[in-house]
């Protein structure tokens, strides 16, 4: 069951080169279509949103692959032979995972303490709990982290599980607040173009993450990477609800797609967490 999931996920994003540039001819001319003729809430439109999205996520993940399949390995090469640390990066899979995975930690950090405050100074409820949102992210990041570190993945899959499961209420109260008062995040300009390529490029390196799970799976880099994709679910609800407070007209029907996306975010946080803790305890890796 295992190995066909992986076997169809792979399809889906191993299309032909040429299969995909028709798919991005596609999706650019049904967006133009989609906006030029104000059609935002057809069944059209959400079908082309869809396979945008699709599309882009799937040349997102290419791309990486063909960056990585020049000359780059030979690079790669000539560095690791100069510097151990390097090689290890490039040789190890786990460190490759945990040393990108704690760059993280100070980021979220720093963000984490940006919006708090930046919240409190505003009297912003809305970005306050985005301040706690990263403080629970870099707390499980942590976990994850240590619990490699002093050999206890188990515990660190099980606890940083739980704490994502009870994340999920915390994050319910966000898209509510995103549904019943239109809170969002307020991207100026051209600004919101670099957010969306930096929301998909996160779902590109998750969907990488799963792929690479066959050969490198370990309890905490499967929670490491639930995490990962975890967050790149609510990066792309945090940028949904910034493209409609955008380009939206503030109608019903627009939070109530934003709610409905939202709410099946928040089941996978809340779901993911105990069927890993379950998956653990059957496979033991």
């Amino acid at each position: 069951m295992k190995e066909k999931i992986f076997g169809n996920l792979k399809k889906c994003i191993m299309v032909n080169p040429l299969l995909l540039l028709v798919f991005i001819l596609i999706s650019t001319l049904s967006l133009i279509y989609v906006f030029y003729y104000k059609m935002n809430e057809s069944a059209f439109a959400y079908i082309a949103y869809v396979f945008s999205f699709y599309t882009l996520s799937v040349s997102v993940f290419r791309l990486t692959l063909f960056i990585k399949k020049m000359d780059i390995k030979k690079k790669k090469k000539a560095l690791a032979d100069r510097n151990m640390v390097a090689k290890r990066f490039f040789d190890d899979g786990r460190f490759h995972f945990f040393l990108l995975f704690s760059l993280s930690i100070p980021l979220n950090i720093g963000y984490a303490i940006l919006k708090t405050v930046y919240g409190f100074v505003l009297h912003s409820n809305w970005i306050v709990q985005n301040g706690v949102y990263y403080t629970l992210l870099t707390l499980m990041r942590f976990i994850i982290i240590r619990g490699a570190e002093k050999n206890e993945e188990d515990k660190a899959l099980k606890l940083s599980s739980i704490i994502l499961s009870i994340s999920s209420f915390h994050y319910l109260l966000m898209v509510l607040e995103m549904y019943l008062h239109a809170s969002s995040p307020h991207y100026p300009g051209y600004i919101v173009y670099v957010a969306s390529l930096y929301a998909f490029i996160k779902v590109g390196v998750a969907i990488k993450g799963c792929i690479k799970l066959k050969t490198t799976a370990t309890p905490a880099i499967v929670a490491g990477n639930n995490l990962k994709i975890s967050h790149a679910f609510v990066s792309l609800i945090f940028l949904e609800s910034g493209m409609l407070n955008i380009f939206g007209e503030g109608k019903e029907e627009e939070r109530l797609i934003l709610l409905i996306s939202g709410l099946v975010v928040v089941a996978y946080l809340f779901v993911s967490g105990p069927l890993l803790i379950v998956w653990n305890k059957r496979n033991k890796v």
